[in-house]
C-alpha cells in the first residue's frame, strides 16, 4: 500500500537526510499528492509538486534550460503548443520559496533540484541574476556530491549529472570547480561506465579538451581498445548477428569526432573503411534493406569529412542492396467494395448542367484543397500516432531510397506530401469513372480538350502541337506518349505563367559569361509570384504531382529516367492530363476594359 503523509515535514524528515539516496522526482510528487487538500500547507504544497514536475536534461528544449516540461502537446482549436509543466506557472514567489529551500535542505538531490531550478528560472521570472555562491557554485558542488555519492537510481543519470556539472563549471570559469567536477565525472566512469559508456566521457572531452586535458591520453586509449574489441567480435560473428556492428559505429562515430576536433583528419578515413568491412560482413544475415541503409549512413560518415569519393564508390552496392530489398518486401493488398449505387449517384452529380460546368466541375473535383489535407492529416495522426511517428521509407523502380519522411528539412510538409499523394491514388478509381463519362457524352475529345487553350496564353504556336499530340495519344490509351509529350509541357507553362506575372524564369550562373541556367520547376512553384497567382491550393497539387520526393515526383522521375514502362499507365496519364486542363484556366485579361 502507498504510504501517505500528513504534512511535508513528514515527507522531509525521511527524504531531507543526507544518507538518503536512489530517490527521484517523481517519488517526492508522489509523497506530495497524499497530502490531504485545503490544509494550511497548501501554497508549499504547489511550489513543491511544481519544482518536482519539470524534468531535468541535457538536451536542447524550446526555452534553452536544463529543467524543462515533461510533455508536449497542441491545442485542438488552435494548434497552439502547450506544455507541461508550463514556464507561465512560476512566479516570482516561486523562485523565493525556490531559494529558501535551496538554503536549507541538506540532501544533495534536493539541493541540487532547488538550486537548479533558480539558476535556470530566476533571471527569466524576476530579472535578477541568482547568487554566485549561494545558487551557481552551489548547485554544481550538489551536482558534485550527487555524483561522488552514487546517490542517482541509475548509473547513466549519474554520468548526465556529472557531464552538466562539468559543463557549468566551465561557464563559470571556476578552475577549482572545474577541476572537482571533472575528477567526479572521471571516478564515476571508472566505477560504472568505462566499458558500457566509454563515449559519454569522451564526448565530453570532445566538447572540453582543456578541462580534460589531464585525462585524454587515458580516455583516447581506453576508447581506441574499446574499439578493437568490438572489431574483433564483429568480424567473427558478423555473418550471424549485426550486433557488433552498431557498437561499432558508434564507437567509430565518437573517434572520429574526436580526431576531427584536435586537427587529425587522416586518421579518420582509416577508422571509417573498418567499419564499412564489419557493415558488410553482416549484410548476408540480415539482408538487402538493412545493408541498404548502413551503406547509405556510410555515405552520410564519408561526406561528413569530406571524403566524397569514398561514399561516391557506394552507389553501385547501394543499388544492388535495393534491388535485394525489392525482392524481400511482401505485396500487401487491401481490397473495399464500393456499391454500384454509389458510384451511379456520384456520377449523376459530376454530370450535370451544361458542357462548361462538367467540364469545369471536373478540373475542380481533383484538386486537393490544401486546408482540408492538413486537417485530415492532424485527424489521421492522432488516431495512428505510432504510424505518423514511425519513419517511412520510399523506394523508386531500382529500389534507390529516394525519402525518409520526416527527416531532413521540412519533415512536417514531407509526411502532408505523402498523405495528399496517397489521397489522390485512391481517389484514381474515381477519376477514371468520370473521365470515361466525359468520354461518353463527348464531353472530352481532342476539339474540346484544345478549346480549352482559347484565351489562355500558356500554350502558343510553339508548343501548340506537343500539347495536341500528347491529348491525342491520351485519348488513344498510348499513355506512355502522352506523359512524355506532357509532362515537360507542364513545366513550361508553369514557367511562362510566371513569366507573364513578372517573375523571373532564368537566373545567372556561377560563371555569368557562361550563359543564364533556368530556374527549377520546384523553385518556380515557390517564389512569391506563383504564391500571389497560383494560389496555395494548386502550388501545393503541383508540388505533390511533379517535384515532391515525398509525393508522386513525377516530373523529376520521369526528367532522371526513373520511370518503368508499366509507370506510364492510365492513372499517372489522368493525372498529367488534370494539371494541365487546370493550367488552361489561366486567361489573357481584358486589360481595356479594367481600365474604363
Amino acid at each position: 500500500m502507498e504510504k501517505s503523509y500528513n504534512t511535508l515535514s513528514e515527507i522531509w524528515a525521511e527524504y531531507d537526510v543526507r544518507e538518503r539516496k536512489k530517490f527521484e522526482a517523481h517519488d517526492i510528487t508522489e509523497a506530495i499528492n497524499t497530502i490531504p487538500e485545503g490544509g494550511q500547507e497548501t501554497e508549499q504544497c504547489r511550489y513543491e509538486a511544481l519544482a518536482f514536475a519539470f524534468v531535468g536534461t541535457n538536451r536542447e528544449n524550446e526555452w534553452g534550460t536544463y529543467y524543462s516540461h515533461q510533455f508536449t502537446f497542441e491545442k485542438e482549436d488552435t494548434g497552439e503548443e502547450m506544455y507541461s509543466p508550463d514556464i507561465s506557472l512560476i512566479t516570482p514567489e516561486t523562485i523565493s520559496y525556490w531559494e529558501q529551500r535551496a538554503s536549507t535542505v541538506v540532501n544533495p538531490l534536493l539541493k541540487m533540484r532547488y538550486t537548479g531550478l533558480v539558476l535556470d528560472f530566476k533571471k527569466r521570472i524576476t530579472g535578477k541574476q541568482p547568487d554566485y555562491k549561494k545558487i551557481k557554485v552551489a548547485n554544481v558542488e550538489a551536482i558534485i556530491d550527487v555524483v561522488e555519492g552514487d546517490y542517482a537510481r541509475h548509473e547513466f543519470v549519474s554520468l548526465e549529472y556529472a557531464e552538466r556539472g562539468v559543463q557549468l563549471a566551465v561557464g563559470f570559469r571556476n578552475k577549482a570547480l572545474i577541476k572537482r567536477a571533472v575528477k567526479a565525472y572521471y571516478d564515476a566512469h571508472h566505477r560504472f561506465g568505462k566499458e558500457q559508456m566509454g563515449w559519454h566521457i569522451f564526448r565530453s572531452l570532445i566538447k572540453y579538451p582543456q578541462a580534460f586535458a589531464d585525462y585524454k591520453d587515458e580516455i583516447v586509449e581506453d576508447n581506441t581498445e574499446r574499439l578493437n574489441r568490438i572489431e574483433k567480435k564483429a568480424l567473427e560473428e558478423g555473418n550471424k548477428t549485426d550486433k557488433y556492428s552498431h557498437e561499432m559505429a558508434d564507437q567509430v562515430d565518437i573517434l572520429c569526432d574526436y580526431y576531427h576536433s584536435i586537427g587529425e583528419d587522416e586518421r579518420i578515413e582509416g577508422l571509417l573503411d573498418r567499419l564499412l568491412v564489419a557493415v558488410r560482413k553482416s549484410m548476408p544475415v540480415r539482408g538487402g534493406m538493412w545493408g541498404q541503409a548502413m551503406l547509405e549512413r556510410m555515405q552520410g560518415r564519408y561526406r561528413k569529412f569530406g571524403l566524397d569519393n569514398n561514399a561516391n564508390r557506394l552507389f553501385g552496392e547501394i543499388m544492388e542492396q535495393g534491388a535485394k530489398a525489392l525482392n524481400e518486401m511482401q505485396k500487401t493488398e487491401h481490397s473495399f467494395t464500393i456499391k454500384r449505387k454509389k458510384i451511379d449517384a456520384f456520377l449523376k452529380v459530376v454530370m450535370k448542367g451544361t458542357h462548361r460546368e462538367r467540364m469545369t466541375r471536373y478540373i475542380i473535383e481533383y484538386m486537393p484543397v490544401k486546408e482540408q489535407q492538413v486537417k485530415m492529416h492532424k485527424e489521421e495522426a492522432k488516431k495512428h500516432p505510432l504510424e505518423d511517428i514511425v519513419s517511412t521509407v520510399l523506394f523508386d523502380g531500382q529500389g534507390n531510397t529516394t525519402n525518409r519522411l520526416g527527416a531532413g528539412k521540412n519533415p512536417e510538409e514531407q509526411k502532408l506530401h505523402f498523405f495528399i499523394y496517397k489521397n489522390l491514388r485512391f481517389e484514381s478509381l474515381f477519376m477514371r469513372l468520370h473521365m470515361e463519362e466525359l468520354k461518353k457524352t463527348e464531353d472530352v475529345t481532342l476539339e474540346t480538350l484544345m478549346d480549352l487553350f482559347d484565351g489562355c496564353p500558356l500554350v502558343t504556336d510553339d508548343n501548340r502541337e506537343l500539347v495536341e499530340r500528347g491529348f491525342k495519344a491520351y485519348l488513344g490509351d498510348d499513355y506512355i506518349v502522352c506523359c512524355h509529350l506532357l509532362i515537360p509541357q507542364v513545366e513550361a507553362m508553369v514557367r511562362r505563367l510566371i513569366y507573364l506575372n513578372g517573375g523571373e524564369v532564368i537566373h545567372q550562373g556561377e560563371d555569368p559569361a557562361a550563359g543564364n541556367l533556368y530556374i527549377s520547376l520546384d523553385s518556380l512553384l515557390d517564389s512569391e509570384v506563383a504564391k500571389a497567382v497560383m494560389k496555395e491550393d494548386m502550388i501545393t497539387y503541383f508540388k505533390v504531382l511533379f517535384v515532391s520526393p515525398a509525393g508522386w515526383n513525377l516530373r523529376n522521375l520521369f526528367c532522371h529516367g526513373l520511370l518503368t514502362t508499366g509507370s506510364f499507365n492510365s492513372t499517372v496519364a489522368d493525372r498529367v492530363v488534370h494539371a494541365i486542363m487546370v493550367l488552361s484556366q489561366f486567361k489573357i485579361k481584358d486589360y481595356k476594359k479594367e481600365c474604363e
